[in-house]
């Protein structure tokens, strides 16, 4: 089996931020849907995780607007995960991690990435990757 197995690594992803990503706007489709949000206001403390991070160009904004969040990115291209640590350095956040990942991985052993989160992301990241990925 090769590195990228079942992943598309013939180039790094755009960096983008996609406002449909941000804790209030998923907050905001939660209600709509007639389900609670995870927190009970803004301002409540909370986890986010976000599959297939990319740059981390979103995940580093989100950061900022969110001091009381604490963000995890993961993404399995090595120049991603340097590029977003790069720029939460940059930018002085303390509150995002990215990690370097295989979802197949995590998804046998999802006890690594420690407690729950309240939001968990992905944008695109289902038609970057081959079947074994999307299942896990």
């Amino acid at each position: 089996m090769s590195w990228d197995h079942g992943y598309f690594t013939g180039h790094a992803y755009c960096s983008t931020v996609m406002p449909e990503m941000a804790p209030a706007w998923m907050d905001f489709a939660a209600l709509v849907k007639g389900h609670a949000p995870p927190r009970e206001q803004v301002g409540d403390a909370f986890r986010y995780l976000e599959l297939g991070c990319g740059t981390g160009l979103g995940l580093c904004l989100q950061a900022a607007l969110h001091p009381e969040g604490r963000f995890v990115g993961i993404d399995f291209m090595p120049e991603h995960i340097a590029q977003g640590r790069w720029l939460a350095r940059r930018l002085h956040l303390d509150n995002v991690v990215f990690l370097e990942g295989d979802l197949i991985e995590l998804a046998r052993n999802p006890a690594t990435l420690g407690d729950s989160f309240a939001y968990v992301a992905a944008h695109g990241l289902y038609t970057w990757v081959e079947p074994a990925v999307q299942e896990a």
